[in-house]
């Protein structure tokens, strides 16, 4: 029976070990970032500008495509941006993903000001999805924004958040150029948030296998 007995502690140690091992091991790359951009369009070169910051009124919770409350951690989170309304692309925009990149250089409004923005931008690119439109102007329409969003320029309204990763808020507009891409599916950072819930199992599982040994 000791025999017996000590040959279930063995198994049951080895068991242990061989869980613990799997949730301390590191996580696959393809769980931790954004699907690629495979399949994507060919870049088109526009404007961006922002909104959601401190203190501007806006909300990204409040966007036309009535998505309601945008989760942090699901698809592209707060990376989120709002189309101009005049955009050939805007008709059933509302769920579509864009990637965009800051382009340096001058920067036209709507009214032809020339605006330079040869130091605004950042490296990289951020993914957005399209929860909200950036109206032109229209009389019922108090929110209408003739400078931005009329048509001379194909035109994105990112969140604050968004625009940060790309460029320098205190410039407020920047050049870019962007393209259409499938949008990431399933939670954007729950991997991330339970790495150390999976931590501190492994570890309690090692502690057990080492008092069962």
């Amino acid at each position: 029976m000791r025999h017996t007995r000590a040959g279930s502690a063995a198994a049951a140690a080895a068991a242990a070990l061989a869980f613990a091992a799997l949730l301390l091991a590191p996580l696959p790359v393809a769980a931790l970032v954004l699907p690629g951009t495979a399949n994507a369009s060919d870049w088109a070169l526009g404007r961006a500008t922002f909104y959601g910051g401190k203190g501007d009124g806006f909300s990204i919770h409040e966007g036309s495509c009535e998505f309601g409350q945008v989760d942090p951690t699901v698809g592209t989170g707060w990376d989120i941006a709002a189309l101009s309304d005049m955009d050939p692309e805007f008709e059933g925009s509302c769920g579509r993903c864009y990637e965009v990149a800051c382009v340096p250089g001058t920067v036209v409004d709507g009214f032809g000001e020339e605006l330079d923005r040869a130091d605004a931008c950042r490296n990289g690119s951020v993914v957005v999805r399209i929860t909200d439109s950036c109206p032109c102007i229209k009389p019922e329409n108090p929110e209408s924004n003739k400078r931005w969003c009329c048509g001379d320029a194909r035109q994105l309204d990112l969140s604050w958040r968004a625009f940060e990763k790309i460029g320098h808020a205190e410039k407020g507009v920047v050049g870019v150029r962007f393209r259409q891409v499938p949008c990431p599916t399933g939670p954007k950072a729950a991997a991330a948030a339970a790495r150390p819930a999976l931590l501190w199992t492994g570890l309690a599982l090692l502690a057990a296998a080492a008092a069962l040994l």
